[in-house]
């Protein structure tokens, strides 16, 4: 009796444990991983905008970036991501200060880039404030051409607008700056008989006479069709 009572407490002590057992490994299999936080998240949130951004999807790609930098605003990566997919939605000015901003973050990952993309979101930006007609605001985009590296990259026919709608601005209170503004223009483009005309005034109205009549002269050469210049070249003369 005794051992066979003995027996009957060895086998229920072992089919108790292994139903423990079994309970506990049950509870396992059925339980949920716990999500990823921080920057562990965002790197998989990055992976995710990134697929959506080689599939064309930018505005899936930015939304998935801006989760990725709630998630750990360090990320340098969602950073690059979303200044990308905001260039490919047509925003490229506020792409450019992204860019800004990993230049400043992330310096090593910025100076990764290579000049054509930044110099492509820089030309878009600088169209972008002239389409807005904030012609000031464009040529401090434009100033930035040295800094990025983008001398020959960005077009000159386009910095030219740039200068002489600067000069167009400054004009009425800003008279040397304006003629300036217009003398770059006509370095960087053959520009039409009015701009020569109208940087001739400025000249004539801060009394650099000589300066006007030279400029005049070259516009001639360049623009002999015009009969605007002409008549103009020769009211200067007149006056002389």
């Amino acid at each position: 009796m005794r051992s066979g009572s003995g027996r009957t407490w060895i086998l229920g002590s072992a089919t108790l444990a292994l139903m423990v057992w079994i309970g506990g490994a049950l509870a396992c299999a059925g339980a949920r991983p716990e999500a990823p936080e921080g920057p562990a998240a965002a790197e998989a949130a990055v992976r995710r905008a990134d697929m959506a951004l080689a599939m064309g999807q930018a505005e899936a790609a930015a939304a998935g970036y801006r989760e990725a930098l709630e998630l750990d605003p360090a990320s340098g990566a969602a950073l690059l991501g979303l200044a990308r997919s905001l260039a490919q939605l047509g925003d490229a000015t506020q792409a450019l200060a992204l860019y800004d901003a990993l230049a400043t973050g992330h310096p090593s990952r910025f100076e990764a880039l290579g000049p054509r993309e930044l110099c492509a979101v820089l030309g878009a930006a600088i169209e972008a404030r002239m389409a807005e007609a904030s012609a000031i605001e464009a040529l401090a985009v434009a100033g930035r051409v040295s800094e990025l590296g983008c001398e020959g990259r960005i077009s000159a026919g386009s910095l030219a607008r740039v200068h002489r709608a600067a000069a167009e601005a400054l004009a009425p209170g800003h008279a040397s700056d304006a003629i300036d503004h217009y003398r770059e223009a006509i370095r960087l483009e053959p520009q039409p008989a009015e701009v020569f005309i109208a940087a001739a005034r400025l000249l004539i109205a801060e009394g650099r006479r000589p300066e006007a009549l030279d400029l005049l002269i070259r516009g001639l050469g360049e623009r002999s069709e015009s009969t605007a210049l002409k008549e103009f070249a020769v009211e200067i003369l007149a006056g002389s």
